[in-house]
Parts: C-alpha cells; structure tokens; sequence
C-alpha cells in the first residue's frame, strides 16, 4: 500500500548542523534525502521533501515550518534526516 512520506533533509542555511574539515551535515542530509526519495517514488510511495535545494545560507527553515508541510501533505510518515557527531574517534554506531 503507498503512503505519503515526508522526508525532512535536517539543517540548512544559517544552521549547517555538524561540520568536519569544511563539510556539512546539511549537504549529507540533501543528498541522502534526494536519493531516498528517488528508492520511494520508484516503490510507488508520494514522497514529500520539507526542501530540495540549498537554504539561503543567511535564512532557516524553522522545525514548526517542516512540521507543517508534513502536516499539509497529509503525511503517513515523517522522516527527518541527521549525521551526527562526537568528539570520540572511537564511537561507533546508529541513532534513531
């Protein structure tokens, strides 16, 4: 059965998320949630981006602003993409 996903590609603009040696989390996160919707839309699911494309780096799409194209689209799903980081070279492992 198709759902409607909503995919949140987290950060962007003024809040790059988690940066190392000049990369961004943001710039993780657009390229996943791009890639993800492209393994959806081929499944047959309506998928919902929050945003395709780089923000501003001088603006920010608020969460209330992310929820709420979640909630237009009527939504089945909501998924919000985040590479995290720690200051141990040793961690290993998932966060969901």
């Amino acid at each position: 059965m198709a759902k409607t996903i909503c995919i949140d590609p987290g950060h962007g603009g003024i809040d790059p998320g988690a940066t190392y040696n000049g990369r961004k989390e943001a710039d993780y996160n657009l390229r996943m949630s791009l890639k993800v919707e492209s393994i959806l839309k081929t499944k047959g699911h309506r998928v919902v981006l929050t945003h395709r494309g780089n923000i501003p780096s001088n603006q920010k799409l608020p969460l209330d602003a992310r929820r709420k194209i979640a909630f237009d689209a009527k939504a089945d799903i909501f998924v919000s993409f985040h590479r995290n980081s720690i200051g141990n070279a040793t961690a290993k492992g998932t966060e969901v």
